[in-house]
């Protein structure tokens, strides 16, 4: 008995074509969809961090008499400075400096409340790489009326107000282990050619007016005294409402 051999049939390159295209238009939509969802987780991270920045700054309040850390009130802050890098850092760049023992970090660190050595200091959405190595990625508030009202006072009177934010002012931090008056002056401000914002994707990009283009400067996030976290565009919209 004769037996006919069954032949395998393949894919013809119009198959194949089709098949490619198929899969090429699932990527590009897939693709945008996971980038911003993790985006988005890193937005919440960073939200997390502020929440519990936050709260670190609420129980300062109920050890002392209802004030909140400020530039007059807590000497161990370092001054005028609203960033400090982490406790103990010592600069790469100069063999002499002390360790950093003064900052929102330090004083944490000092009386218990959060680990300097812990990630809630660190923004995982940052666009500016390189502040990591200070181990410390959030600016705190050295606004007069921190020295000048309570906390109590504060949540009715200025609750707009920002206590704790990315930061996207200074380059570096005060120079390390030194106590820096109100009289000093930061070493080197970012010019707006050169911010690269953290949660960059929630903006839309502007230019100067020299033409040069930066990231829309609303886009840093914070906690504000009442206790809100958002972007700072965001809280000038709360404000006018």
């Amino acid at each position: 008995m004769n037996y006919l051999k069954e032949q395998k049939k393949g894919f013809t390159l119009i198959e194949l074509l089709v098949v490619i295209s198929i899969i090429a238009l699932l990527m590009s939509i897939a693709v945008p969809v996971l980038g911003r969802a993790k985006s988005q987780t890193k937005a919440l991270k960073c939200k997390t961090n502020l929440r519990s920045l936050y709260l670190a700054e609420v129980m300062y309040a109920n050890d002392n008499d209802d004030w909140l850390p400020s530039a007059e009130r807590t000497p161990s802050l370092g001054g005028h400075w609203g960033f400090r890098a982490a406790k103990g850092y010592r600069a790469k760049y100069d063999r002499r400096g002390l360790p950093e023992t003064f900052g929102l970090n330090a004083l944490f660190e000092n009386l218990g409340y959060i680990p300097y050595d812990s990630d809630v200091w660190i923004c995982p959405d940052l666009g500016m790489k390189w502040l990591k190595d200070y181990r410390c990625t959030y600016a705190f508030s050295i606004a007069g009326i921190l020295s000048k009202n309570k906390f109590s006072t504060l949540q009715s009177k200025h609750p707009y107000s920002l206590l704790v934010n990315d930061n996207v002012v200074y380059y570096t931090p005060s120079p390390v282990g030194w106590y820096v008056t109100k009289n000093a002056k930061p070493l080197s401000i970012i010019p707006q050619s050169e911010r690269i914002m953290p949660h960059r994707y929630l903006a839309k990009k502007k230019r100067d007016k020299y033409g040069n283009e930066y990231i829309d400067y609303d886009t840093y996030m914070m906690v504000t005294i009442d206790g809100w976290i958002g972007t700072n565009g965001d809280n000038k919209d709360r404000m006018q409402k």
